[in-house]
C-alpha cells in the first residue's frame, strides 16, 4: 500500500487522536485514485496511520481507520473485513442501552464516534436512514448496506426499509431508496407519536440527536405550568411538555411548514384525549424577535410570566432577510427572554455549533445574562448515549445545551 507524506500540522492533530486529513499542499501530492493510504512523517518516514482517501472532498482529503494497523497487505477484502466488525460493535452498544424501551428512533451508528468515519445510521421504526458525509463511500455502498443488514438481523432479528441519502459538503445531491416502502411513516418517542418523512431527506421532521437531552428535561417539565417554546421546528419538546401535563405550552416558529407537521403530530397525540381539554397549545408563526417583542408589551400589562422558556435556534437566524449568528441573536434576545420567566422559573438554551467550545459558549452566555438577574447553572446538556462524541474529536461535538433558574428577587 502506497505511503505518503503528511504535513508536520497534520501529524500532530493525528497523534492526539483527531479523524482528520484536511486539504493542503502534502495532500494535493496524494495518488488521486488510490482507496487506502498510509500517512507518515516527513522527516522520519515513522507510519501515522492507515486512511481511506477522499480526493473529491473539497476539505476533508482522509479520515483515518486505523492508527495501529500498517499492514502493506491491506485490501478491499481487509476494509471490508473490518467493516463489518465495526458494524456489529457499535449495534452492540444501542442494544445494551436499552433505548428503544423508551423510543424507536436512535443512532446505531454515529460515524467518527464509532469508527466508521462519514457515516451516519439511524433506526427509525421499521426504517433505517443511512446519511453519507464523504465521496469514498460511493465505491462501497453495496457493500456497506449489505453488512449492515446483515448485522441488523443477526443482532435485532428485524427487517428494515432502507433509505440512503449523501450529504458531501453537507448538500445532499444523492438520494437511493432502497425498498418500496412509503417516506411516511411515525416513531415514537417517551409515548409520543412523532410523524416522519424521508421525501425530503434534508429534514425529516425530528432531531433524534437531542433525544436523550429530551429525557433529561421530563422531571424538570413536571413542575412547569406554562413554557415557552422558540424556535419550537416541529414541536418535539412542545409536545413532551403537554404529555408531562404542563398547562399551557406555546409554541413559535417563523416556518409554517414546520408548524403545520407541529399540529399534525399534535392531533396525532391528543386530539382524541380528553385530558388535553384542560391544557392550551398556542401556536404563533411569527418571528422570535416579533413575538418576544408582543410578549413583553402583554407581560407589563397582565403580568403572566412563563416558567420555562426553551430556545433551539437554527445555526444562523434569518428574520426579516438579516442573516445574524446565533451568538449575536442572543447578545440581543437573551436579555428581553429572561424578562418573561417566572421566579424560579427555567431557562433551556442550545447552540449547534462545532466552531464553538462548550466552554467558549457557557462564558459567552453567562456574559450575556450576568447583568439581568440572579440565575443559577442547573444542568450541561451535550450529545450522549447513542450520539457518543470523541475529546480528540471536537467537530463532532456540535451540540451544547444549558438549563438555568433564574431568580427575579
Amino acid at each position: 500500500m502506497t505511503k505518503v507524506l503528511l504535513h508536520p500540522l497534520t501529524v500532530k492533530a493525528l497523534k492526539n487522536g483527531h479523524p482528520h486529513i484536511t486539504k493542503d499542499q502534502y495532500s494535493d501530492k496524494f495518488p488521486s485514485k488510490e482507496r487506502f493510504l498510509i500517512g507518515v512523517t516527513a522527516n522520519n518516514n515513522q507510519p501515522i496511520c492507515l486512511f481511506l482517501h477522499d480526493p473529491q472532498h473539497k476539505k476533508i482529503k482522509g479520515r483515518v481507520w486505523s492508527f495501529n494497523n500498517f499492514n502493506s497487505n491491506f485490501n478491499s477484502e481487509s476494509f471490508l473485513a473490518d467493516l463489518s466488525q465495526r458494524i456489529d460493535k457499535a449495534i452492540e452498544k444501542r442494544i445494551l442501552l436499552n433505548i428503544n424501551k423508551s423510543r424507536d428512533n436512535f443512532y446505531l451508528i454515529f460515524a467518527e464516534a464509532d469508527e466508521i468515519p462519514g457515516v451516519f445510521v439511524t433506526h427509525l421504526n421499521d426504517h433505517i436512514f443511512i446519511q453519507i458525509y464523504c465521496f469514498f463511500w460511493r465505491a462501497f455502498e453495496k457493500e456497506l448496506i449489505d453488512t449492515l443488514k446483515k448485522s441488523l438481523q443477526n443482532k435485532l432479528s428485524k427487517s428494515f426499509h432502507f433509505h440512503l441519502q449523501y450529504r458531501e459538503e453537507n448538500k445532499a445531491n444523492h438520494k437511493a431508496n432502497h425498498s418500496p416502502a412509503s417516506n411516511e411513516f411515525l416513531v415514537t418517542e417517551f409515548e409520543l407519536k412523532y410523524k416522519i418523512d424521508l421525501s425530503n431527506l434534508k429534514d425529516i421532521g425530528l432531531y433524534t440527536d437531542m433525544a436523550s437531552i429530551r429525557q433529561r428535561i421530563i422531571p424538570y417539565l413536571a413542575q412547569t405550568k406554562n413554557l415557552l417554546n422558540l424556535y419550537c421546528y416541529t414541536g418535539a419538546f412542545s409536545l413532551l411538555a403537554l404529555k408531562q401535563n404542563v398547562a399551557q405550552v406555546t409554541s413559535v416558529d417563523l416556518s409554517a411548514k414546520y408548524l403545520k407537521i407541529l399540529e399534525e403530530n399534535y392531533n396525532l397525540n391528543f386530539k382524541s384525549n380528553s385530558n388535553s381539554n384542560s391544557q392550551k397549545h398556542i401556536i404563533i408563526n411569527q418571528s422570535v424577535n416579533q413575538m418576544v417583542s408582543t410578549a413583553l408589551n402583554a407581560h407589563k400589562k397582565n403580568n403572566l410570566p412563563y416558567d420555562f422558556v426553551i430556545i433551539d435556534p437554527p445555526s444562523c437566524s434569518n428574520d426579516k432577510n438579516k442573516t445574524s449568528s446565533v451568538m449575536q441573536m442572543y447578545q440581543e434576545l437573551l436579555p428581553k427572554v429572561v424578562k418573561l420567566i417566572a421566579d424560579k422559573g427555567y431557562l433551556l438554551i442550545f447552540v449547534n455549533n462545532h466552531h464553538l467550545s462548550f466552554k467558549e459558549f457557557k462564558s459567552k452566555i453567562n456574559a450575556i445574562i450576568a447583568k439581568t438577574n440572579n440565575k443559577v447553572l442547573i444542568e450541561e446538556f451535550k450529545l450522549s448515549q447513542d450520539c457518543p462524541t470523541k475529546e480528540s474529536y471536537p467537530e463532532g461535538d456540535y451540540l451544547k445545551g444549558l438549563l438555568f433558574q433564574i431568580s427575579i428577587t
